[in-house]
């Protein structure tokens, strides 16, 4: 699996795209809450038209 992304200013959004070669790809977002953990909070995903 392939990540890339980018974090926001002040470290707490991460936005990028996923993706499994040759199988799925989407779109992540996500957001930390009050300096804790990580949550996930927005999916997408798509098959890859190879």
């Amino acid at each position: 699996m392939l990540y890339a992304g980018r974090l926001n200013a002040d470290s707490t959004e991460i936005e990028g795209m996923w993706r499994i070669e040759g199988s799925w790809s989407g779109r992540f977002l996500m957001i930390r809450k009050d300096g804790g953990a990580a949550v996930a909070v927005q999916r997408e995903a798509v098959a890859a038209s190879h």
